[in-house]
């Protein structure tokens, strides 16, 4: 029998790290790599013609002043890691994770490196140019998996969502969720502000909001097992910079007959179905 070499076996395994993404997302992230693989053959142009070309130096006090052509070198090489190497990867860094956080609704941290780029501490400068050097996309995608745990982007969000609303249906005071009558009441849910009440206008607050459309987008996955908003066009207009509506919303699809605000920051859902309002109650709010 021939030996086979374990070590040669291995070098043939390649993981495919881009099957944890959509199609979609890969060509997304396809399109980052390459604007930052484009930014970096700048960035080394750049650098390279300040070493070639000395010319100024731009001091701590930002004032210009001719010099020999070391300094200069140095001095506008440091200006441009710090104002423009730096920002732009940062700039492209937060790009990536804005598109997972918008595509998904998901709260991701991004990824953050040290700035230090004193002469002071040399190790650190240079630990901190070659990290922006070379970071990829695919550092970042790995980080967004590690918070991600062992959950979906789909999950992630659900759970999101249910945290959301528990926050504002649980805590000190009880008896804030009420079934009754296919009838789903959750007192002290979404208040509005002061600002322009004298003159009928009901702004709802911002934490309200988010609050409102997590319950929302829960009825809608409840209906349909799909993490959407079916109710948007409620959520236009009770989140409308001037909203003179308080009362109730008619909806007549198959889960809900009606959603209904109060002043007090009571909202009311009445569903098509009493069976329906209570297992939801249940199995969202903690009922």
């Amino acid at each position: 029998m021939e030996n086979l070499n374990v070590m040669n076996l291995f070098d043939n395994i390649k993981v495919e790290n881009d099957k944890r993404l959509s199609q979609e997302d890969n060509l997304k992230m396809d399109e980052y790599r390459k604007i930052l693989s484009d930014m970096r053959d700048k960035f080394n142009l750049y650098l390279e013609f300040y070493k070639n070309n000395p010319i100024l130096n731009i001091n701590y006090n930002n004032e210009f002043k001719e010099i020999n052509g070391v300094d200069s070198y140095n001095g506008l090489a440091h200006e441009f890691v710090e104002k423009i190497i730096f920002r732009e990867t940062n700039s492209l860094i937060s790009r990536v994770y804005y598109y997972f956080r918008n595509k998904y609704n998901v709260s991701l941290e991004a990824m953050y490196h040290d700035k230090d780029y004193y002469e002071g501490r040399p190790s650190r400068m240079e630990e901190n140019f070659n990290w922006y050097m070379t970071v990829s996309v695919d550092d970042l995608i790995d980080n967004i998996f590690e918070q991600l745990g062992n959950v979906t982007f789909e999950d992630k969000a659900l759970d999101e969502c249910k945290e959301e609303v528990l926050k504002h249906v649980t805590g000190y005071k009880t008896g804030r969720v009420i079934v009754k009558n296919g009838k789903i009441s959750l007192k002290d849910f979404a208040y509005y502000s002061y600002w322009g009440k004298d003159y009928g206008e009901y702004r709802i607050e911002g934490d309200s909001k988010i609050g409102l459309e997590s319950m929302f987008k829960l009825l809608t996955y409840y209906k349909k097992n799909e993490l959407s908003n079916d109710y948007e066009y409620i959520m236009d207009r009770v989140g409308a910079y001037r909203n003179t509506y308080i009362g109730e919303y008619e909806i007549g699809d198959n889960l809900l007959k009606s959603f209904k605000t109060f002043k007090n920051g009571k909202i009311e859902f009445k569903f098509n179905n009493g069976l329906d309002a209570l297992n939801f109650a249940k199995k969202y709010l903690n009922y």
